[in-house]
């Protein structure tokens, strides 16, 4: 009897929500509705799948803005643009959303009538989104969330548009599989497709060093979410087929090449090793002398530092 109530229960939520969706405000571009609160909606519903977030407290962080550009790119239209900031803060006028606002800004945020465009009046007013109760309920069911999606696409979206966007949501669940393999262990038999591992690699990497360069500390990320920070093999794939975590590195542009020209390596003491072959007296070199044994920026989670067998592979080929 009570596994009867919850899903006449949940059902309701689902339906609830279906009509909160239907009257939610949406903008207009060039005389038709602007897709950016779907498509941040499809995002979010994502990164529950894939386990990125787990409780009812949405940031807006690089996960969330690189997400947004995938789908965006996939039925973007001439005057559309790439900005997830503005969705992300004016769906607080739809009933199932709010946000938590940063100690000591509330009357700034009471001021806020728009994002701007960008990010920083989101991040400088606001701690994190969350849903209502009730929509949360059915974002962490399964079976509803699946439900929602499909509502979402169907109901939002032309044809043409809808076949682009379930390109997109199968494409990210199978990176999202193998994503969770590579965190596991060296066993990445399910990822036949070349792609689906660059893009599963790039994403945990990028995400385990928090989108910062290990060398140099470079860290942007745009308002549409592109960020200059590569994921680094040091054993390159070519010779062990090893995704692990912990045989990756974060580095921006330069300090990929470096690593890729021997030029620059990890020393077992997690500091940076330099070639000879640089004079610190060019100035044109310094960007790379300069760091000769500083400390390797490294992730949050000690079970994700290089491993000293990757590290090794790399230093023993620095040009001597």
């Amino acid at each position: 009897m009570r596994s009867n109530y919850t899903t006449v229960s949940s059902s309701r939520e689902l339906e609830r929500f279906e009509a909160a969706l239907r009257e939610m405000r949406l903008g207009r571009v060039r005389g038709r509705k602007s897709p950016h609160k779907l498509l941040l909606l499809l995002a979010i519903l994502d990164r529950v799948d894939s386990g990125e977030i787990t409780d009812n407290r949405i940031y807006y962080d690089p996960g969330l803005t690189e997400r947004f550009r995938i789908y965006f790119n996939a039925v973007a239209q001439e005057g559309d643009w790439c900005q997830p900031g503005p969705p992300f803060f004016h769906l607080r006028s739809s009933a199932f959303w709010h946000h938590r606002v940063l100690p000591g800004k509330e009357d700034a945020y009471a001021r806020l009538t728009t994002s701007g465009g960008g990010d920083k009046r989101i991040l400088d007013n606001v701690d994190y989104a969350f849903f209502s109760d009730e929509a949360w309920a059915v974002i962490i069911d399964q079976n509803q969330r699946s439900v929602l999606r499909h509502f979402i696409v169907e109901t939002f979206f032309s044809p043409e548009e809808q076949i682009r966007l379930w390109q997109v949501i199968n494409s990210q669940s199978t990176i999202a599989r193998y994503e969770k393999l590579m965190d596991q262990g060296p066993d990445y038999s399910a990822a036949n497709d070349d792609n689906v591992r660059s893009a599963a690699f790039s994403r945990l990497i990028r995400h385990i060093y928090d989108y910062q360069c290990a060398v140099c500390g470079l860290r942007i990320i745009t308002p549409n979410g592109l960020s200059p920070i590569d994921a680094a093999h040091l054993i390159p794939w070519s010779e062990t087929h090893d995704d692990s975590p912990t045989n990756g590195i974060a580095l921006c542009k330069l300090h990929h090449w470096a690593l890729d020209a021997n030029l620059i390596a990890p020393t077992k003491n997690l500091r940076w090793a330099v070639s000879p072959l640089l004079d610190p007296r060019r100035n044109s070199e310094r960007e790379l002398t300069r760091f000769d044994r500083s400390p390797i920026l490294l992730p949050r989670k000690k079970e994700y530092y290089p491993r000293e067998d990757a590290i090794m592979w790399r230093y023993n080929l620095l040009a001597k």
